[in-house]
Order: structure tokens, then C-alpha cells, then sequence
């Protein structure tokens, strides 16, 4: 593709395909990527591991913990998929872009994030709940009523999200 008078592409654009980076950038990218990539899965398992021995050693869990245990499994799950959708990406782009790879890590991406959305907040309304300090009789309600309802409530929203 040539501009007018005659002359070549301009130095830097891109005339067709992808721009190619420069392959220290990439495995700099890339190793900076697996690093944020273990750090969330270290963290996520933890919680999930910390508040699964709970559950397991007092047989239930606060709500609050019920939350945060279900925040944590789903992100876990999340940062797992975000990492295998990257790297089947980088390796094969051909087959990600004219395959069914994009749906295969697109749906469980798509249910994982709303499913993190929805958990985060619920844990946003029960730490609202906890820290307010309203006496209208809807509310104290509503904050006696809440920690018999969260599993409930939980499982409504992964189950409303599955359909």
C-alpha cells in the first residue's frame, strides 16, 4: 500500500494484519501478567481455603463469611479462565479468532463476572447493614431479616445467572 507521490507506508503504521511488538515487550508483558495472574489466585485460594476449613470445622459460616467465600471461589474460578483465555490466545490466534475457543472461555467469562459482580454486592449491602445505624422499623427489619436470608439469596443469584 503505497501513499500518494509514490512513496511506501510511513514508518510505523500498520498496513495490514497486527502491529508486531517487540519480543522483549512481550515476554515482559507476559511475565508481568502471570505474576498479577498468581498473586489473585494466591489470594482468592486463600480466602477460599481459610473460610472452606471454617465451614468444614463449625459445620456453617456467617453470612458475611458465606459472602466472602463465594466472592472468592467465583474470582478464583474467574482469574483461571482470564489466564487460560490469554494464553490460548497468545499461542494460537488463528484458531482463537476463526474457532469456537472465543465462546468456550467467553461463556464461563461472562457468568463469572456477572456472578462476582453480584456477590460483591451483597457483601457491599451486608457491610452496609452492619455499619448503619438507622432506626426506621423497614430497616431494622430488613437488618434482623438479612443474615437468614443470604444464603438465599446466594443461591438465587447463581442460579438466576445459569439460566
Amino acid at each position: 500500500m503505497e501513499e500518494a507521490g509514490g512513496q511506501g507506508p510511513r514508518p510505523g503504521v500498520v498496513t495490514g494484519g497486527r502491529a508486531k511488538m517487540h519480543p522483549a515487550f512481550t515476554v515482559l508483558f507476559m511475565l508481568l501478567f502471570v505474576l498479577l495472574c498468581i498473586l489473585g489466585l494466591l489470594a482468592n485460594g486463600f480466602i477460599v481455603l481459610v473460610l472452606s476449613r471454617e465451614w468444614v470445622r463449625r459445620g456453617r459460616l456467617l453470612p458475611s463469611d458465606l459472602i466472602l467465600f463465594s466472592l472468592g471461589l467465583s474470582r478464583f474460578c474467574l482469574q483461571w479462565v482470564g489466564m487460560g483465555n490469554n494464553f490460548y490466545y497468545f499461542l494460537h490466534l488463528v484458531d482463537y479468532c476463526s474457532g469456537p475457543a472465543r465462546q468456550f472461555f467467553g461463556l464461563p467469562w461472562d457468568f463469572l463476572n456477572s456472578v462476582t459482580a453480584w456477590f460483591g454486592s451483597w457483601l457491599s449491602v451486608l457491610f452496609c447493614m452492619k455499619v448503619a445505624n438507622f432506626t426506621h422499623p423497614g430497616f431494622l427489619w430488613l437488618k434482623w431479616r438479612f443474615p437468614r436470608i443470604t444464603p438465599l439469596n446466594l443461591m438465587f443469584n447463581y442460579l438466576f445467572k445459569t439460566k
